[in-house]
């Protein structure tokens, strides 16, 4: 059976070296009561870096993904269906680590843990967005806050379905906007590869994107049949940089835009395609 946290078996080992040297000392009156410091010291020690640790960990002995995950891969996810064996291993492997490392979280009356699938689903973007990067985990990119609804924020007064915050490094979502896509991608646009994208572009600020910017609205709503005023009123913004939206719809409509655009397509492949 494979460790899960390598912090809390080290936290339960110090714990009861604690109990037992408490107890020599208080019922055998044995032992040097200074002592009992070390491990009440290194447990409080480990239990701060329990993150950083369980991910280094969890690095070199990946927990491996549930078999009915795999499954949804197999049938359902197009990109992974499209990869080698290699990759695809990779590819489970990040996806594993992802939502582990990654903190996901409902937002309603109080914050819940998210289902176990629709973190799975958000995290199949990001992982396939960044498979051709060491950097899959996007930086400190680490909280996925869920709403069942449009939302507003404090910098942000207005209902909107996505939102990214590069100081807190916060992720927020409309769950059943971005699903909508998942399930539909020829109808809906995706929110989940935007919102990444932000944060793929807020991490990489020296990458370049020169030529890609110069794409308009109109190009993009040939490769999807989307309009500006489409993909505005889905986000909930009166206006939007197009960058985002035209590394959506890279990933979104991949065979479209790189017949459309082909361009466009080779200077995104430079960050983005996995090389062979």
């Amino acid at each position: 059976m494979k460790i899960h946290s390598i912090s809390q078996v080290i936290l339960s080992v110090l714990a009861f070296i604690v109990i037992y040297m408490a107890y020599n000392l208080i019922m055998n009156e044995q032992g040097n009561p200074n002592v009992i410091l070390i491990p009440l010291i290194i447990g409080i020690a480990i239990y701060f870096m329990r993150t950083d640790m369980d991910f280094w960990w969890q690095e070199r002995n990946p927990v491996d993904l549930h078999p009915s995950v795999v499954d949804h891969l197999e049938k359902r996810n197009s990109f992974y269906q499209s990869l080698d064996d290699e990759h695809k291993e990779l590819f489970r492997k990040r996806l594993s680590l992802y939502v582990e490392a990654r903190m996901f979280k409902g937002i309603g009356k109080e914050q819940r843990n998210a289902p176990e699938d629709i973190k799975v689903i958000i995290a199949c973007h990001a992982v396939e967005m960044m498979l051709a990067q060491e950097d899959y985990l996007i930086g400190d990119w680490d909280r996925i806050f869920l709403y069942n609804h449009p939302f507003g924020s404090p910098d942000k007064q207005f209902l909107h379905t996505m939102e990214t915050q590069a100081e807190d490094g916060v992720i927020i979502m409309a769950t059943p906007f971005m699903l909508n896509a998942v399930n539909h991608p020829e109808q809906y646009y995706n929110i989940a590869y935007h919102a990444y994208a932000e944060a793929i572009i807020k991490q990489n600020p020296t990458w370049d994107f020169n030529g890609v910017e110069n794409l308009s609205w109109e190009d993009l709503e040939v490769v999807s049949g989307f309009k500006k005023e489409d993909i505005l009123t889905v986000l909930g913004y009166d206006q939007m940089d197009i960058l985002p939206v035209i590394i959506t719809f890279y990933f979104s409509h991949k065979q479209k835009f790189q017949a459309a655009l082909p361009e466009a397509a080779q200077s995104l492949d430079r960050y983005f395609a996995i090389k062979s």
